[in-house]
C-alpha cells in the first residue's frame, strides 16, 4: 500500500492444546491518505511454541517491508522475544487496562467503519465474529492482536489518531474546567 504504515501484531498464546486460546498474528496497515486501517493477512491456529517462532519468522519473511513487529508481553511473548526480538526486531507491547477497556478505547475508529478487514480471505469471517461478538465469542485472540495495532497506531501520534477518529479537537483553556 503505497504512503501506508504497516505493522504486524502478535497475540500469543501458551499452549497448543484443544482448550488453549490460539495464536493470532495479523499484518496491518494505515494509510493517512483515507484514515483507515487495513488488515491484509493474518496467521492463527493453535501454535505450540515451536510452531508460533516459526510463524512469527515466516510472516517476517513475507511481509519484510513491514519492519514493526509487536508481540504482547504476555503469555509465550516473553519466550519469543528472547529467542527472536533482536533478529526480527520484535517489540515488547504491555497490555494496559481490560481487553474490554482496550476495545472500548478503539470504538472510535470501529464505529467510524475506519477499520477495513480483507474479505473472501479463510479468516475473514472469524476475525469479524471475535471483533462482534465480544466478550461473549469462545475465543479473543483476533480482538486482542487488533487492539494492539491499532493503539500502537495510535501511540505513535495523537493528532493522527484523533483524526482518523473524525474528530477535529482544539483545546482552549476556558475548556478545561468543563472537564475536571
Amino acid at each position: 500500500m503505497l504512503g501506508a504504515f504497516g505493522a504486524q501484531s502478535w497475540d500469543c498464546a501458551f499452549k497448543d492444546t484443544v482448550k488453549s486460546d490460539d495464536v493470532a498474528g495479523h499484518l496491518w496497515y494505515y494509510l493517512p491518505s483515507d484514515g483507515c486501517f487495513y488488515l491484509t493477512d493474518v496467521v492463527d491456529g493453535q501454535m505450540s511454541f515451536v510452531a508460533t517462532l516459526g510463524a512469527v519468522e515466516s510472516f517476517a519473511k513475507c511481509f519484510p517491508t513491514v519492519s514493526t513487529r509487536i508481540i504482547e508481553d504476555k503469555a509465550n511473548g516473553p519466550a519469543i522475544l528472547s529467542v527472536l526480538g533482536q533478529s526480527l526486531g520484535l517489540t515488547a507491547c504491555t497490555p494496559l487496562g481490560s481487553k474490554e477497556s482496550r476495545l472500548v478505547a478503539c470504538t472510535p475508529v470501529l464505529a467510524a467503519h475506519r477499520v477495513k478487514i480483507r474479505r473472501g480471505q479463510p479468516w475473514t469471517e472469524k476475525v469479524r465474529n471475535q471483533l462482534t461478538h465480544f466478550p461473549r465469542a469462545l475465543r479473543d485472540d483476533h480482538v486482542d492482536a487488533t487492539t494492539q495495532a491499532l493503539l500502537w497506531f495510535a501511540n505513535q501520534g495523537g493528532e493522527s489518531w484523533l483524526r482518523f477518529m473524525g474528530q477535529q479537537v482544539q483545546y482552549h483553556p476556558h475548556n478545561a474546567a468543563h472537564m475536571r
